[in-house]
């Protein structure tokens, strides 16, 4: 029960115990480093891991990369201060990786909307300077479009920003053309464009997030290995 889940009904006797189950597990921290310590401790296992990291493609690698970089991150339903602070405590490169990873998880989930509605759009600013930087121009330009269709200073709060221009009467038309960008970034570079390859379907062309985020974090080393 959080800032953005309700509890549909009253928790009942399976509750209370699923609930007891989860203590036991301690936090997600504490399993972490016991599911390590496992590992750690099986060298036939660890040498399986190790073995298949030598197969990881840098998909895979971009992958880890921005899941690392997010476990040490504050929740974005923190206040704004906290996340700043936060996000100052990271190398520019890594901090770059970081925003654009929140947004992109947005974008492919639910497009230009979803990502300025939900706490990832506090970071809208930072997105936009992001893709700057990995040479997104074009793309920031049409981001900056939607940060312009909100009031200056920009409202990093999540509530608030949706309290004022999601929720209420009158907003409908405002959403499409906040969703609309969702296709002007799709239909960059011509659109996207779709090849059969044997049993698998392979996308090119449109907004090329994930290749600028590739590209990136191998110029700058930030792959792991």
């Amino acid at each position: 029960i959080d800032a953005v889940t309700s509890r549909p009904a009253p928790l009942n006797a399976f509750d209370y115990r699923m609930m007891a189950l989860a203590r036991e597990f301690g936090s997600k921290a504490d399993l972490a480093k016991r599911i390590t310590a496992f590992v750690e401790s099986k060298p036939a296992l660890w040498q399986r891991i190790e073995d298949e990291r030598a197969h990881l493609n840098e998909q895979d690698r971009l992958r880890i990369l921005t899941s690392a970089l997010w476990k040490d991150m504050v929740s974005l339903w923190r206040p704004y201060p906290e996340i700043e602070k936060r996000l100052a405590s990271f190398p520019r490169p890594q901090r770059t990786m970081l925003v654009m990873s929140a947004f992109n998880d947005e974008f492919m989930n639910g497009g230009v909307h979803q990502f300025f509605y939900n706490s990832e759009g506090a970071l809208a600013p930072e997105v936009r300077d992001a893709m700057i930087e990995m040479g997104m121009t074009a793309q920031a330009a049409i981001l900056q479009r939607g940060l312009d269709m909100f009031a200056k200073p920009y409202v990093r709060d999540t509530q608030r920003r949706r309290e004022s221009y999601f929720h209420g009467d009158g907003r409908k038309e405002w959403g499409e053309r906040l969703a609309a960008l969702t296709d002007e970034l799709y239909a960059l570079d011509g659109g996207l464009a779709f090849h059969q390859i044997k049993d698998s379907m392979v996308v090119e062309g449109g907004p090329g997030i994930e290749f600028a985020m590739l590209n990136y974090a191998r110029s700058n080393r930030l792959l792991p290995c």
